[in-house]
């Protein structure tokens, strides 16, 4: 079939970063222009959508595909030039958000278009960028405060803001520190972990201290010695520079949200959640608590028992945890060799591709070369093969390692959907961009199971991306409450447990080619080859942690989640400088011994080492566990048992991605449902009592 029968679009145009801050410059004038024009031209009386709202809302579509494209290359930049670049950059956009916030003369023509019943009149998707527009000017005092109030709101804010690029740029700029030790050091380390760390001079192994490598040690470092140095190492790393700063933007945003007539900031974010209310958020934690924590720490006292000591270090967890699961079969070193990456990620878009009728075109290195920001990235054209294979977007991929990359795993768009004023539609570029170290013999990256739920998961916010059908950029993909973006990824998360899927996505390296088979002999001399699918019993041994797995990275969630309302939501003022004039990682330390039973290692610590509660996440961290909730709900009540149905998936194209921010979401999640989501399919996914189990949404 051809799935070419109209041209594609260009891919995006490269910007150099010598011309970010013009580009960003160029974009502010343009805007500022626009509402200078509107205010001049508009007399309050005859305020309408069309003369105020639209013509800022396309000069914002127009420049919204270079936007997108500077601030991604903050996360995949290959050099520091370009990381500075970028920050300069959005530090113009910031500034011009905040004096397009302070024009009161435009917002008095907002509340004439809002008040004066027009806003009524406005199709839904007009009707939602109009209420995004006003809640940008009331969430910073509009109709609140008073002009000095304003000036000061807006001057706590934009220090809030420039210490949180600061908090960030020290995470990034700190990522290649290293530890040293000798080879005895580290045995028990896998060959092909310990690949990866250069041996020097003196026979010392350099270890960069990120989370894969810490992974790497504690799990399997022979000596506790080595995994304590670890582990005290990455819970204290940045500790000294970041916490200070994390502090201060905390106190900050308490000051605003009191300021604008909120108890606490997790308050005045309430707007943009789908769970409104703050009592309902602790009560869901509380209910999972309740069912979670005994287990956890059972599993702990199990880990003591393989130990034969009464009580284990918090470094020593890991180790004897690995033991247990490998005890049960799971042997994670074996099962990767039946997924090489390649091969796999193929697959996955391929399985996609059948869901939702679409068909992935690998563009050749020589169509993209000019358009990529490292050897490594992929470019593939969507097409849809349901709709006349009508062109959908562009997916890009980039997903291993390198220095100074973020070190996460994330969708970045960059290029929103739009329609143009003559119509003519805009198409999304989205990238799935992960941080996975290679696990790989000479010729053959591999994936461990643990990176392909990772990049399941960032697979559906490229589908949410690619799929979102919009008029408007800002109403674009993902641009809805984090707790609803994140329940369609976190969904998809379970094909990565479906036996029938994982069998068929694997295939042993050694089909690979010539030599990957070579290399395989050499090292297993007279064996024979390996089955080319995953065997069923390895399957079923990988299963074996399943629950526990989720169950851990739930309790994750929760500890971060208490952490963030500890910080955003305190019974008073004076709760707030009391518990930040404490030791911040002891107090993180004790949720985790609270609800884990141990001071486990974290992949990132909030207060210092990791960024979610400095961007968005703050005061939602909570969304997670929401979104588990709704997900789970989603995949029991309409894929469990028919994963496959297409009706199924064409529902949650129409319903769920296609309409991105344009309508509310909970009456979305409940017209997919048939009904609000309910607490139970989650909690009998992780086999927990159902008795008494909801989750109230208001």
């Amino acid at each position: 079939m051809n799935h070419q029968q109209t041209a594609p679009p260009p891919l995006p145009k490269w910007i150099d970063c010598s011309e970010f801050v013009t580009t960003a410059r160029r974009h502010v004038e343009s805007e500022r222009q626009i509402i200078d024009k509107i205010v001049r031209t508009v007399p309050p009386t005859g305020a309408t959508f069309d003369n105020v709202v639209l013509p800022f809302a396309e000069i914002e579509d127009a420049c919204a595909g270079e936007q997108s494209f500077i601030a991604a290359l903050r996360y995949a930049a290959v050099d520091a030039r370009t990381q500075r670049a970028v920050e300069d950059a959005e530090q113009l956009y910031r500034d011009f958000e905040a004096e397009l916030v302070q024009r009161s003369d435009y917002f008095v023509l907002l509340e004439q278009v809002e008040g004066k019943g027009n806003g009524h009149l406005l199709d839904e998707e007009c009707r939602r960028y109009l209420d995004k527009i006003m809640h940008l000017y009331t969430s910073n005092g509009y109709g609140l405060l008073d002009p000095a109030q304003l000036k000061q709101f807006q001057e706590a804010k934009q220090e809030g803001e420039a210490l949180g690029v600061a908090f960030e740029r020290n995470i990034r700029e700190h990522a290649d520190d290293n530890l040293r030790f000798s080879l005895e050091e580290l045995v028990g380390v896998p060959r092909d972990k310990l690949h990866r760390w250069p041996i020097s001079a003196d026979g010392q192994v350099d270890v960069p201290l990120q989370w894969a490598n810490v992974c790497a040690i504690t799990e399997h470092a022979c000596e506790s010695r080595t995994r304590q140095i670890v582990h005290e190492a990455w819970r204290n790393r940045l500790t000294s520079i970041n916490i200070p700063i994390f502090r201060r933007i905390v106190l900050l945003r308490h000051e605003n949200a009191r300021r604008l007539g909120y108890d606490t900031y997790a308050e005045f974010k309430l707007s943009e959640r789908v769970v409104r209310s703050i009592p309902s958020v602790e009560e869901l934690m509380q209910q999972l608590a309740q069912r979670m924590t005994p287990a956890a720490h059972a599993l702990i006292r199990d880990c003591e028992t393989k130990a034969s000591t009464a009580r284990l270090e918090a470094w020593d967890i890991p180790y004897y945890l690995k033991q247990i699961q490998a005890g049960n079969g799971a042997d994670c070193e074996q099962i990767k060799e039946w997924f090489p990456a390649e091969r796999t990620f193929r697959y996955m878009l391929d399985l996609l591709g059948s869901y939702f009728q679409l068909h992935f075109d690998e563009l050749p290195r020589e169509q993209i070369q000019q358009h990529v920001w490292a050897e490594d990235v992929g470019v593939f054209a969507v097409w849809d093969v349901g709709r006349e294979n009508t062109f959908v977007g562009y997916l890009y991929k980039d997903l291993w390692a390198r220095p100074l990359k973020f070190q996460g795993n994330q969708a970045v768009n960059l290029q929103p959907g739009f329609v143009r004023p003559d119509d003519t539609r805009v198409y999304p570029v989205s990238t799935i961009m992960c941080y996975l170290t290679r696990s790989e013999t000479s010729t053959c990256a591999l994936l461990e199971h643990s990176q392909l739920w990772a990049i399941w998961h960032e697979l559906g916010h490229c589908m949410h991306d690619l799929l979102s059908r919009t008029r408007f950029s800002r109403l674009h993909g993902y641009s809805s409450p984090p707790e609803f973006v994140e329940a369609i990824s976190t969904m998809l998360e379970n094909w990565c447990w479906k036996a029938d899927e994982l069998r068929a996505m694997s295939c042993h390296f050694t089909r690979e080619n010539a030599q990957c088979e070579r290399e395989w002999r050499d090292a297993h001399p007279g064996e024979p080859l390996p089955p080319k699918q995953l065997p069923i019993e390895l399957v079923a041994r990988l299963f074996e942690n399943k629950t526990s797995s989720r169950r851990r990275l739930l309790l994750d969630q929760l500890t971060d989640s208490t952490f963030d309302l500890m910080c955003h939501h305190p019974k008073s003022t004076s709760d707030l400088d009391n518990l930040l004039n404490t030791d911040l990682t002891e107090v993180y330390s004790d949720l985790r011994r609270r609800f884990h039973g141990s001071d486990l290692p974290r992949r990132g610590y909030l207060h210092s080492n990791a960024a979610h509660l400095i961007n968005n996440q703050a005061a939602g961290y909570y969304t997670y566990l929401v979104a588990n909730v709704i997900a789970e709900d989603f995949y029991e009540t309409c894929f469990a048992g028919r994963h496959a149905d297409l009706h199924g998936w064409k529902r949650l194209r129409q319903i769920v991605l296609e309409p991105g921010s344009t309508r509310d979401e909970n009456t979305v999640i409940e017209e997919f449902l048939g009904r609000p989501p309910d607490l139970k399919p989650l909690l009998r996914a992780l086999y927990l009592p159902t008795e008494s189990g909801s989750m109230p949404l208001a």
